[in-house]
């Protein structure tokens, strides 16, 4: 796979996501409330391989060799954030130097995708690289960091494994439980240079597609709070000690409704157990099944009726300040911004006991992009994802076989789906707050009767195409290119597609035309 390409390519991606945000914000005046992009996304297009180390272990040789363009890295005291790149810049990639004295929050604070720790063969891993790597192990995933031993040529060929057998055990008990990879290069004979390379362009890649489909998603979700916070801004009326008492109450009511619930499973799997036992042996499959079954149909009821509680008491408490005539309008308003499918607030039980409830369910309809919340007990757990532990079709012959193999690992992936579900539920209900919050802060302020609303709207929807058409080729482009590496991975080919070695098949331990051996 050709990852500087794919690196480019995602690039552009990264450069058309960061002209539609500067777009929208600058037509929005209050887009910026919304926006959940912490850092600044343009710097995604030229993801940057740092490289620290000591003085004199070779960072910039190999900075050099690694730049098929030949440019020169940038320095990291001489780095600018507010310099624009050139306009036709070498290489996807951009290399960054920092120095092996840097403080921690320059380790932290630069925008690295990926890091190497350079050091030399015929001192490896001094007590100062030590703590430099285990500074850097804190804060980069064991996939962005690297160890590149330089100067190989200079260690005798017979000493040269030994040197990285010392290398390994450092790394083990400096990292324990880690894995950081790490490879022996030589910068004046190119040896290992070319595997190096590709690893870490590779490794870039992957960083760069991570964060790009991170940064598609978080647009996406802000793009769906604008919206929301635009058709809410009736709720602007609502005070800011109401709203405080509201979340404090329902947070409190998940908490009781999650353990209420959790509490009713060791019952139901005792139940269950003695009434099967009689009955075996029988299929685990079978069994597994019919617990799956008792447990949707006993807490089906239950998960309704968080739903109805929720909304009765967000109801109850917001109808105080909000007036009659806004009720009904945030009603038909609201009931053409949900989305199929439920959420943290279910839509027809809200609409049962008032508009404010419906607001809620149309708020995380519309903001949220995948089911959470108490909805993950509905697409989790009542949806029969349990049926991952249902294993093959073997007998269970004994009620100890039972208790084992089906009634205990169900029961405690059970509780464990519910009590994730009841976390979930609390962030949602922080993030209705929080959205909230915006509304009365963004519709009180004096300017907010010059807004046209109206406008504003049918820029957030010209955005929100944009941003489906941005997402689905990201998308597209994502799945491609794993399933080529996949291909390559199996060592096969798309259809249709020759190979140069096809056409002249080499003779089994040559080498290619136009090589040599170092």
């Amino acid at each position: 796979m050709e990852h500087e390409k794919s690196i480019r390519e995602q690039g552009r991606f990264v450069q058309r996501l960061a002209e539609d945000m500067r777009a929208l914000l600058e037509a929005v005046p209050f887009g910026a409330e919304v926006s959940r992009s912490g850092n600044d996304v343009v710097r995604l297009a030229r993801p940057v391989l740092a490289v620290t180390g000591a003085a004199g272990v070779g960072k910039s040789t190999l900075l050099q060799v690694l730049d098929s363009a030949g440019a020169v890295a940038r320095s990291a005291s001489a780095a600018d954030p507010g310099v624009s790149e050139p306009a036709a810049a070498p290489r996807p990639w951009e290399g960054l130097e920092v120095a092996k004295d840097a403080p921690a929050s320059e380790l932290s604070g630069a925008p690295a995708r990926v890091w190497v720790l350079v050091t030399s063969a015929l001192q490896p891993l001094t007590l100062g690289e030590l703590t430099r790597l285990h500074a850097l192990a804190e804060t980069v995933p064991d996939v962005a960091l690297r160890v590149v031993l330089t100067r190989a040529d200079e260690v005798p060929a017979e000493e040269l494994p030994a040197v990285k057998e010392r290398v390994r055990n450092l790394l083990a008990e400096a990292l324990p439980g880690r894995s950081i990879s790490f490879s022996v290069v030589s910068g004046r004979t190119g040896e290992g240079t070319a595997e190096l390379r590709a690893d870490l362009m590779a490794a870039l890649f992957r960083g760069q597609r991570d964060r790009l489909l991170e940064e598609v998603e978080a647009w996406g979700a802000a793009l769906s709070d604008l919206r929301a916070l635009l058709e809410m801004r009736e709720l602007a009326a609502v005070k800011p000690e109401t709203l405080e008492r509201v979340r404090t109450r329902l947070d409190e009511l998940l908490l009781e409704e999650g353990a209420r619930l959790r509490s009713q499973l060791p019952g139901l799997a005792e139940q269950f157990q003695r009434e099967l036992e009689p009955k075996l042996p029988r299929s685990r499959r079978q069994l597994t099944n019919a617990f799956k079954e008792t447990l949707v149909a006993r807490l089906q009821a239950g998960v309704e009726g968080v739903h109805q509680r929720l909304n009765q008491e967000l109801t109850a408490a917001l109808r105080a300040d909000v007036d009659s005539a806004t009720t009904l309008a945030l009603t038909d308003r609201f009931e053409g911004v949900l989305r199929a499918g439920p959420r943290f607030f279910d839509w027809q039980s809200a609409k049962k006991v008032g508009a404010v409830g419906a607001a809620g369910a149309a708020l995380l309809a519309g903001a949220a992009g995948k089911p959470s919340g108490w909805a993950l007990a509905g697409a989790l757990l009542l949806g029969g994802l349990l049926g991952g532990l249902m294993g093959n079709a073997s007998t269970v012959g004994t009620p100890g076989e039972l208790r084992e193999q089906v009634t205990e690992p169900l029961l405690r992936d059970a509780e464990q789906r519910l009590s994730q579900a009841t976390q979930s539920s609390r962030e949602d209900l922080s993030r209705l707050c929080e959205l909230l919050r915006k509304v009365i802060r963004v519709f009180t302020e004096p300017k907010a009767g010059a807004y046209d609303v109206a406008s504003l709207q049918r820029v957030v929807s010209l955005a929100e195409v944009s941003h489906k058409q941005l997402a689905d080729e990201v998308r597209a482009f994502v799945r491609n290119l794993e399933a080529e590496e996949l291909l390559e991975k199996l060592n096969l080919q798309m259809p249709f597609e020759k190979r140069p070695a096809d056409a002249a098949p080499k003779t089994p331990g040559t080498l290619p035309a136009g090589t040599g051996q170092a």
